[in-house]
Parts: structure tokens; sequence; C-alpha cells
């Protein structure tokens, strides 16, 4: 399709000002609204006192599938600021009586008053503002870091989308190309790159997928493939794709960072590596109507060395943190979710691993992560926070089945939702599940340092080792002079205990300590 810009003089105008003041008080940075874009009416934004565009963004409530479901819309904005910045945020004719702001690890707390709350943020973030204890009409607030080297138009290699509405339908991303899409752009179409190297897609603007009807086959928004290599997604703001958002598959060295993903019609999951390496995901928010971070292959190679880490994620329906359930590969291989904070997950498990085909999945790693509100369904085999399972299902392919082994929870804590249970199943006895070890796991303030503390089902897999608050212990006993030493977890059938072995005074000797009730050593440690 032929591009279409309708951004007008006074929408360039507009953007130039604000993007030179804010530049040069190294402040604030605006956007204006594309021209025939509607602005929300029921939630208004400024930042240092300077109005902040409000769009409408598909989103999705239901938690069952169909492929015609009814949307809804929520409130979306964005600028970018250095130093620090004070924001307000009316929500007219509301009597707002409870406000969050999430995630909570950013510490932020607004004043309340009457319909509006103010609040000073300190560095960027991607924020999710709920008033009155309803995650309807959320407002979803990307407060970036002000770009550096934007693009202009006519530069080298740089098919460029400028402020206003761009009608662009499916482009073709270059070896050696970068599309840039500009704050304030809206750029209605999907991107394609197959076989090429060092490209890019940047700025502060919005790819939209709306125009691209569902019934059209399996559309993803960015799609990057066979045998690509040196990708870079960086800072744009995805909105209702009609299904995956980005599907990067066999290929090596894909970079997102700074991306903000909104998704809403079926199977719009947030991003997806198909038999990729050496791979990273950085300071993300995906919202999504499906699986949001997410690790496969499909008879597209192994999968090996991908690392999600800094994110923001909203689950409206699928999984949070998955692996599978697609899984035709002989390897799935060091993959990492750390330093996560989930704001809402509200239908499957949040962190799984399900191998549904032959490969063996191995060395993974989830720690610091941060549940804020586990709803799920209440239905078995979704109300699971932890779900490790070797079995047959819809996506099943090949007739073996693979294995699970060396999987590490470390440093969990679900702070809001209902009680859940937890997972880990193995096959039958050759596809077994096998090393895994949970440390400083908390439910619902509960530290879980068995499987009946967290109500876990085992079968066909070896009882996960649990480990609880040993780092502060570990440091207290080095501190009184014993020299090095190394931790070697007992098994959850030895109460939960772990055992040191350390050198000091010329001769090496061993300490066990078990933990009681209250989490605290009730067996002795030699120099205590």
């Amino acid at each position: 399709m032929k591009e279409r810009s309708v951004s007008g003089l006074a929408g360039l105008i507009a953007l130039a000002s604000t993007a030179l003041i804010g530049q040069a008080a190294a402040k604030v940075v605006l956007y204006p609204g594309p021209p025939g874009i509607t602005q929300a009416s029921d939630r208004q934004v400024t930042a240092d006192g300077q109005a902040v565009f409000v769009y409408e963004a598909p989103v999705n409530f239901n938690r069952v599938f169909s492929l015609t479901p009814t949307l809804a819309t929520t409130p979306v904005s964005y600028f970018d600021f250095s130093g620090s910045v004070t924001v307000t945020v009316t929500a007219p004719g509301v009597a707002i009586t409870t406000a969050v702001i999430r995630p909570l690890s950013y510490g932020v707390q607004p004043t309340i008053s009457g319909d509006k709350l103010t609040f000073t943020l300190t560095k960027p973030g991607h924020l999710t503002l709920e008033l009155n204890n309803l995650p309807n009409r959320a407002l979803h607030l990307f407060a970036d870091s002000i770009e550096a080297n934007p693009a202009h138009n006519g530069d080298a290699n740089v098919r460029y989308f400028g402020p206003g509405v761009h009608d662009a339908g499916e482009m073709n991303l270059g070896t050696g190309q970068t599309i840039y899409i500009a704050g304030g752009a809206m750029v209605y179409g999907a991107i394609r790159g197959g076989s090429i190297n060092n490209a890019t897609v940047r700025g502060r603007g919005i790819l939209n997928g709306g125009k691209i009807p569902r019934d059209k086959g399996w559309q993803n928004l960015i799609n990057v493939h066979s045998g690509s290599s040196n990708i870079n997604l960086n800072g744009i703001i995805l909105f209702d794709s009609p299904t995956w958002n980005i599907n990067t598959r066999q290929t090596t060295g894909m970079h997102i960072n700074d991306v903000k993903i909104i998704g809403a019609r079926p199977n719009s999951d947030g991003m997806d590596f198909v038999g990729c390496q050496n791979s990273t995901v950085d300071r993300c928010f995906v919202r999504a109507w499906d699986d949001c971070l997410c690790v496969k292959t499909d008879n597209t190679g192994n999968s090996n060395g991908i690392a999600f880490q800094g994110c923001t994620i909203w689950t409206d329906l699928a999984q949070s943190m998955e692996i599978g359930y697609e899984t035709r590969s002989d390897v799935i291989s060091n993959i990492t979710f750390k330093n996560i904070d989930v704001i809402h997950a509200f239908h499957k498990p949040v962190m799984s691993i399900h191998v549904g085909d032959r490969a063996t999945i191995s060395d993974i790693h989830y720690e610091d992560i941060r549940v804020e509100d586990a709803r799920l369904n209440n239905v078995q085999e979704d109300n699971l926070l932890i779900d490790i399972w070797i079995g047959t299902g819809v996506w099943t392919q090949d007739a073996e089945r693979g294995k699970v082994n060396n999987v590490t929870f470390k440093n969990i804590n679900m702070t809001g939702g209902r009680t859940l249970r937890n997972r880990i199943s193995g096959f039958d006895g050759s596809h077994r599940v096998t090393g895994v070890t949970i440390e400083n796991l908390t439910i619902l303030g509960k530290p879980i340092k068995s499987l009946a503390d967290g109500n876990f089902i085992t079968v066909n897999a070896d009882a996960p080792t649990f480990l609880y608050n040993i780092t502060g212990v570990l440091a207290r006993w080095m501190g009184r002079g014993h020299g090095e030493a190394s931790l070697i977890p007992m098994r959850e059938g030895l109460n939960g205990g772990i055992t040191f072995r350390h050198s000091g005074a010329g001769a090496d000797a061993k300490a066990s300590l078990t933990w009681n009730a209250a989490g605290r050593a009730s067996s002795p440690i030699p120099g205590r």
C-alpha cells in the first residue's frame, strides 16, 4: 500500500516546538497526537504542567478463547524525560478513593485530591495506574528516557515515518536498513525481514496492526526469520497485532529494548523466540492476550542463550513466562527470566515449562520475579504459579517425549491474588523432571520450604531442592572466620536443610543446619 501521511503542518510545528523545548531543558519531550486519532476523554495527563496526548488501545478482558472476542479499550500515554518530572492524572468526574501505581517495585506513591492524582518520577519506567481497585480503564504510562540520536527524514538507509498517520501496509526490513517511527507517528502496517542482518526498527511512535484482519491468516506484527542476525528493536510501541506481536524464528542476536506491547486479539503473544540463539529482551512492557514472553522450537533448530530481564508483564490470557508447548528440537537451554514484575496474571501459569515434543529442556533460570496479582482461572490445569510438565497436547507433533533438568527458581515473591498450586510432572519413568531448585519462594507472605508448603504436585519427577534465606546465614557464618565455603543443598526429604562444607583452622569440617517453623536455623553451626 502507498504511504499516506495526514500529519499536517500544525502537528509538525507542535512536535518541533515541544521536542526542542524538552531537549534544551533536558527535562520533558512531548509528542503530539496524530490528527484524526481520537483522544481518551476520561483520562487526562500532564507532565510538568504540559498536556500529554492519551491514546485508546484495544484490550481484551475475556478469559475464554474466541476468534471473535468483544474488545474494550484502555488509555495509553507516553513521553520522554530526564531528571525528574511531576505527573498529574485527572479522571473527570471520578471520586478517586484509592490509586495504585504498578509495578509496586518502583515505589511510586501518588497524592490523591478529588479526581486527580499526582506523583513524581525520577527515573524512566513503564507504569500502570489503576483507580479504585479496578483494572478496567487502567492507564498505561510509558515514561522513557530522552531518545539518543533520533533519525531524520532523508538519512541513508532509513525508512522514516514522521509525526502523523501512515498507511504503510506490509514493510520489508532489509539488511543494514532502519525503519524509524518517530514520536507522534501512528503507522498502520506490519514489518517482515528474512535472511537479513544488522537491521533496526526504532523510534518512539506506534506500529498498529489494527487494519490487518485476523482472518487473513497467521499474521504477526513484526516477523524476523530464516537465519537473520543482529537485529535490534528499540523504543517503539505496538498496538493491536492480529496474532503474535513479535515473532522471531531462526535468528541469532535479536535484541529488543524498551519496546511496549498491548495486544487484544486472539493469539496476540507478546514475544516468541522460535529456534533462536544468543538474544536479549530488556526493559520491555508486555500486555498480551496469550503468552507474554515465550521460547519455542518448531523444527527450526535449537533455542539457546535467551535472556529476558527488567520487564513488566500483564497477562490477560495464557502464560506469562513460557517455554513451550512447541518443543520440536533436540535442545532448549540457557534461558533466563530475571527481574520481572508480573502486575496481573488472569488466566494460566505464571512460570511454565511445557514440553509437548522431543526437546530436552535444561539450564532454565527464573530469578527475582515479583508477582503482584495472580488470580488465574479456577481450573485445575490453569491454577498454577509454577508449572513444569511433559506430555502430549493439541500442539504435539513429535512421537518422542522430552525431558527437563536443571531448573532454578530463586527469589520468587507472589504478593497478591489467591492461593495457587504448583506442579512438577514428567511423562513417564524415562522422561522425567530432574534437578529443580527452589530458593526463597514466598506465596502470599508464606515462605515455601517443602512440597506441602507450596501445595506441589509431583509425578515422574525428583523432589525439588528447597532453600530459604540461606545467603544471610552463610555470610554471617563465613564472617566468623571460617574462610572459603561452598554450599551443598539437601533434599526436601531432609527437612529442607542445607549442608555447609568449609575449611578453617587447618582442617576440613562439615556443618549442617535445618530450618524451624519460623525460618531460623534450628541446629548449631560450628563457631556460632
